[in-house]
């Protein structure tokens, strides 16, 4: 018997070594493009950012509609921690109902999404952005036993964008004897208080596992994203039209199990707009605190998170959370790393997670915990 069990157990390590081999030549790949990119770019950002941008999946990349078996709601919320010269808040909302065949074992065909988000900015939030989009994904397997699959994903929505002008101050309302006076009309008659145009987005997936169920569910997922396609334009000056760039995103990584209880996740999102790029590269790590080994459907799992990034020429990124069964809490820092800090001192931006599932049943799970990345926190 122990000759056996040593022949298993030296098994398991080479292909564990094999899978974690294959893994770094996939993300050294991503990171190699990266670098190139950076050579040839400033760095920066336009549109609202989320540290823990997988806990906000159809904010990040539609095509996420098709990555979980569950039922899910996610929502994010992010600021600063002390009121800066221009305070911003940024939240969402996301929901995936995923679609299932109750032929060929629950073969999961893909999922619709619906998720809202809102910004605001400016001292007395004067400027509002408030958006609304629904995404539907396909799943489409490259082998019969579904190591192997692309999911293509739309989404269509509807933004507004407005601005009060109740607390804000213009040249027109000067006067030379008393300096501002609030009591002066603004002479502002080109500027619309709103406006609202449609948002059109598309997203790709790609997942390979790298093992079966004893190497503990290893993968290696890619996605990119196209947002704006259709260059909608939102300028809020009348007879003016100031077209939104299309916003490119790229992002993967792998995920490693390497043990029963324990995996990281090593990932990168390249973020690029009107000739700005921002880039975040990081990882997760994972630790299940529980008995994975639990006969029953839906077995009580709790486990740790922790991960760390660095958003270049921005700020470093450190994050932990706790998932409890169907609940999973997320927290993360924000600590400003760029000359910004010159001039504006003081604490950085926090933002918490929180994403609810509905679990599907054990077998269920199990089918789906080689076929896709571990999208959580």
């Amino acid at each position: 018997m122990a000759p056996i069990l040593k022949k298993t157990s030296n098994h398991l390590a080479h292909r564990s070594h094999k899978i974690i081999e294959i893994g770094i030549r996939y993300y050294v790949l991503v990171c190699l493009f990266i670098v190139s990119i950076l050579l040839q770019h400033p760095a920066g950002a336009q549109d609202a950012n989320f540290s823990q941008y997988y806990a906000a999946p159809l904010y990040l990349n539609p095509a996420l509609v098709g990555t979980t078996p569950h039922i899910s709601v996610g929502v994010n919320y992010r600021s600063k921690l002390k009121s800066a010269l221009f305070p911003r808040q940024s939240s969402q909302l996301s929901f995936i109902f995923p679609i299932t065949t109750k032929s060929n074992n629950n073969f999961h065909k893909g999922g619709i999404g619906l998720s809202a988000f809102n910004e605001t900015a400016g001292q007395n939030e004067n400027f509002k952005v408030l958006g609304l989009n629904i995404s539907g994904a396909y799943n489409l397997m490259l082998d019969s036993e579904g190591k192997s699959k692309i999911t293509f994903a739309l989404q269509a929505g509807i933004v507004n964008k407005s601005i009060d002008f109740r607390n804000l101050t213009w040249g027109s309302q000067f006067d030379p004897f008393i300096g501002f006076d609030t009591s002066i009309d603004p002479s502002v008659t080109t500027i619309r208080e709103r406006t609202s145009y449609p948002a059109f987005n598309v997203g790709l997936m790609f997942y390979r596992s790298l093992g079966d169920a004893e190497d503990y569910g290893s993968n290696v997922y890619f996605g990119f994203s196209a947002g704006n396609l259709n260059e909608p334009n939102e300028s809020l000056i009348e007879g003016e039209e100031v077209k939104l760039p299309r916003l490119f995103k790229l992002h993967g990584g792998f995920d490693i199990g390497v043990s029963e209880k324990a995996s990281i996740s090593p990932n990168v999102l390249v973020k690029y707009q009107n000739e700005i790029l921002q880039i975040n590269a990081g990882t997760y790590v994972y630790y299940n605190l529980s008995n994975i080994s639990s006969d029953s459907e839906t077995p009580s799992t709790t486990k740790l998170i922790a991960g760390v990034w660095f958003r270049h020429r921005d700020s470093f990124i450190f994050a932990g959370g706790v998932s409890k069964n169907k609940l999973t809490f997320g927290f993360s820092y924000d600590l400003n790393a760029s000359d910004l800090k010159n001039f504006e001192p003081g604490p950085g931006a926090y933002e918490i997670s929180v994403t609810y599932k509905v679990l599907k049943k054990k077998k269920v799970v199990e089918q789906e915990r080689i076929h896709r990345p571990r999208f959580t926190l």
